[in-house]
């Protein structure tokens, strides 16, 4: 085998001598270039794979979470400004249980779970204040496992019941949401519901719900074209534009490839529910609604009588008889009802936008 490796270096020095120098100089530089190349690839490969540990972190929990880590020498790395820690994929799930036992996040919103730091000497003022801190924090939790929110607060004011009812304040609540995305309307309607129902006489006009940047997201109750739309108009609304959009998309993705245009679509539905009832009268068509037939008959006796030889028997005369017949019938003139409900959900207008990434220029034949 040594033998086979010095007959080989042997032929390739004899053939790299033949070359001149510059060919030499390309075939060392095409070496270095291989050799770095298939280091940086080595590297890149066993580089751990990172992920979040914990995202929007308060600077107190990040300093102390790094802490943690270097006590642990658990590689990590830094981002948004130090609210974002990374660590590798590895070890996340096992990091958070173990910084779970240290407290760690601190500042996440609890739950009820702080009735199991009561003890017996707790007052019932502070019982009323713990029940509505754990109330605060589970309803906080809830509103996070949607996709669209990041981060929740959640204040709630019970007032202290009246002795008149008149005079009793009403329950409020305040939300502040951090949000990934944007909610729609029904979502915002779906917060305050949320809210109202888990709160004993909370309405949900006294739900007042702002994102970070200070938008109150609540005013949905007050915009002029929600107003008359219902929940179920809304997402009719919403799921014809969602159609609309897809199909355009569907075909500019085929035309121009994918992620190379971005439609927008708004519709004008007509849901206006309006019922026509009319009534045609034919003349020539009639039916007999009702029958009436009333017969009468009078016996009278001829005035001109005469006196009978036997005094024991009556007059005799002539008997006149008068019959008469009276028919009514009553006729139904032909009625025809109409009733005319028009379907709602109609679409009256659709604008649309689109944009097109790349240069075009128009050609004339």
């Amino acid at each position: 085998m040594a033998g086979l490796l010095t007959e080989v270096g042997e032929q390739f020095s004899t053939v790299f001598k033949r070359f001149t120098f510059g060919q030499k100089l390309t075939i060392i530089l095409v070496l270095l270039i291989a050799a770095g190349g298939i280091f940086g690839i080595v590297n890149w490969a066993s580089r751990p794979d990172f992920v979040p540990l914990f995202s929007n972190l308060p600077p107190e929990d990040a300093g102390k979470i790094v802490d943690w880590l270097s006590e642990n020498k658990i590689p990590y790395k830094l981002e948004q400004g130090g609210g974002r820690i990374l660590v590798p994929r590895e070890v996340v799930y096992n990091s958070r249980i173990r910084l779970a036992e240290e407290g760690l996040p601190s500042q996440r919103a609890k739950g009820y779970e702080i009735f199991d730091e009561t003890n017996l000497g707790m007052s019932e003022f502070v019982q009323k204040i713990n029940f509505r801190r754990a109330l605060e924090g589970e309803l906080a939790r809830t509103i996070m496992d949607l996709d669209e929110v990041d981060e929740a607060r959640v204040h709630i004011v019970i007032p202290e019941p009246a002795l008149f009812r008149e005079k009793e304040n009403p329950a409020t609540a305040s939300v502040v949401l951090k949000l990934r995305g944007s909610l729609n309307s029904q979502q915002v309607a779906g917060v305050s519901h949320l809210i109202s129902s888990a709160v004993e006489g909370l309405d949900t006009e006294n739900v007042t719900i702002i994102d970070t940047r200070g938008n109150i997201l609540s005013d949905y109750r007050d915009r002029e074209p929600l107003m008359a739309l219902s929940a179920t108009q809304i997402q009719l609304k919403e799921s014809v534009e969602k159609s609309l959009t897809e199909k355009v998309e569907t075909m500019l993705s085929r035309l121009l490839g994918p992620t190379k245009s971005i439609v927008r679509v708004s519709v004008d539905l007509d849901f206006t529910h309006s019922e026509v009832t009319s009534e045609q009268y034919d003349p020539e068509l009639t039916a007999i609604r009702s029958e009436e037939s009333i017969e009468r008959q009078d016996n009278t006796v001829d005035q001109n009588q005469v006196n009978p030889v036997d005094p024991t028997q009556p007059p005799l005369g002539s008997t006149k008889t008068t019959t008469e017949t009276n028919n009514i019938t009553n006729y139904e003139v032909s009625k025809t009802i109409t009733r005319t409900t028009s379907q709602t959900g109609g679409i009256k207008r659709i604008s649309a936008a689109v944009m097109v990434d790349g240069v075009y220029e128009t050609v004339t034949s």
